[in-house]
């Protein structure tokens, strides 16, 4: 492999971050001018187009990137064509069915534009070839994309979207802000990859497709269904709150799986020349990483989510307190689920085992979901989405541990769950110090009261993931610098 995992790991982190530093300010300033009940509206109306641009890919996303990387030392350009035509014949039969189903269902037709709006992202879902860079892990590319988009976007976001009659405005902005990242990879595919239409085999990608679009139906299903009843049971104002303590657990949850992420081109690589040595190895050393950051993200989001949600949106979305501490918990749940699952079993070729464990999730989900929101509205569908996510790791681990030799020493996961406990202990207490400050210096001392006392702790254990980690960085750092 020409090209090293921790580069693509510090750039597909870049890229998660910038995914989740976007959102973060502009839902931060967004909320104060829409308030809670448009934020609900826009979130529902997201909501409902998500099915639609989770149906179009037909599983591309994770397919192409494993193909793409398996066929990268042949010559890509006949696989990139051959998926290029299943993802535009799909992206227009989807985008007419969601069409049709606007103007019929009267909740939507009611807030026609909108819907519209926000359906761009759909309309032009056949130029959304993340897949083919992903599959050449072309990190830097996509990374630097998406930092120019954002930042025109949010430039935009800060002169238009003022008050909540601006609704219209913000969707558009974002919808377009995605539809530009598409316009970029159209652009830089030239440059990669050429048109090939001589003895196209599209039947041969059908059957690992399909499998893989009824994959993605039964996790949009299991993640996307609670916001889809609170909006028939609730009100916007539910929705509203729902979505922001949910969008920031999504958010931090993306950027640490971004560090596992890189791994799904090498893994299919290793899978493919059934190098089982390095395969272990890679897996174990990701996942140590991984909880190292998720399982402290986790309580510390629980023990800040006091000062957090009013700082961030204001105080109309208090009662989404308690909803983002439910969230916080499936923190660590949802960073396994794409560990083992579509980094694992995806990356060895078992789709089918994959759709077991979401289709799991998906019966969980549309069991749970309607009694609990019934009775607890937004927290209802936080605990339903706990219970669901947790079906699917228990799932996927069974299923991933006939592909892995997981390494049997749990010290360092011992040591994590230690100082993460220590870590929320402190950051708990700090609330109840009679400091005479404001949410926010609250906010910002707990937040670096818990990342030192946290890195402390570990240091002093002599926790040896986090020192593999530092002399990774300062190796680097020399080899700079040299």
């Amino acid at each position: 492999m020409s090209k090293s995992s921790m580069k693509n790991s510090v750039y597909n982190v870049l890229y998660r971050l910038l995914n989740v530093l976007f959102p973060l300010i502009t839902v931060t300033y967004v909320s104060r001018s829409l308030m809670a009940d448009g934020i609900g509206q826009i979130s529902y109306a997201q909501n409902i187009v998500s099915y639609f641009t989770m149906l179009a890919p037909l599983g591309l996303p994770s397919y192409g990137t494993r193909e793409i990387s398996k066929s990268r030392l042949q010559g890509c350009s006949k696989i990139y064509t051959e998926l290029l035509c299943i993802n535009g014949i799909s992206t227009i039969f989807f985008t007419c069915l969601y069409i049709i189903i606007i103007n019929m269902v009267p909740k939507f037709s009611s807030d026609k534009v909108l819907f519209y709006v926000v359906g761009i992202t759909l309309y032009f879902n056949l130029f959304n070839i993340d897949w083919l860079y992903q599959g050449l892990e072309e990190y830097k590319y996509i990374a630097f994309r998406s930092l120019t988009i954002k930042i025109v976007c949010l430039i935009m976001i800060f002169i238009f979207v003022k008050n909540k009659e601006d609704y219209l405005t913000y969707t558009l902005i974002t919808s377009c802000g995605t539809v530009g990242n598409y316009f970029f990879n159209i652009v830089g595919a030239h440059k990669r990859v050429s048109l090939y239409f001589k003895q196209l085999n599209i039947r041969r990608h059908l059957q690992p497709v399909i499998y893989l679009s009824f994959s993605s139906i039964a996790i949009e299903l299991y993640n996307a269904i609670g916001v889809t009843i609170l909006g028939f049971i609730g009100t916007d104002t539910q929705v509203g709150l729902f979505s922001n303590a949910n969008k920031i657990v999504r958010l931090i949850q993306s950027v640490i799986s971004a560090i596992g992420s890189v791994l799904l081109p090498k893994l299919s690589y290793y899978y493919m020349i059934n190098d089982q040595n390095n395969i272990d190895k890679l897996v174990n050393k990701a996942l140590k990483i991984m909880m190292l950051i998720t399982i402290p993200s986790s309580l510390g989001l629980i023990g800040i989510a006091d000062e957090l949600v009013p700082i961030f949106f204001g105080d109309s979305f208090n009662d989404a307190i308690t909803t983002l501490k439910i969230l916080a918990a499936v923190l660590p749940i949802l960073v396994l689920n794409v560990l083992f699952g579509i980094q694992v079993l995806i990356a060895s070729g078992q789709e089918r085992r994959y759709l077991y464990t979401v289709c799991i999730g998906a019966l969980v989900s549309l069991a749970l979901n309607p009694p609990l929101i019934s009775f607890l509205y937004q927290d209802g569908a936080a605990i339903a989405s706990f219970i669901s996510e947790a079906s699917v790791a228990f799932c996927t681990i069974l299923f991933a541990k006939r592909f892995v030799k997981f390494d049997r020493d749990i010290t360092c996961y011992i040591q994590v769950l230690f100082a993460s406990i220590c870590m929320f202990v402190i950051v708990s207490s700090i609330e109840y110090i009679n400091l005479n400050l404001n949410k926010l210096y609250i906010l910002i001392i707990s937040l670096l009261t818990g990342v030192i006392s946290y890195f402390i702790i570990l240091l002093i254990l002599r926790n040896k993931t986090l020192l593999s980690l530092i002399h990774t960085l300062f190796t680097a750092l020399k080899n700079k610098i040299a």
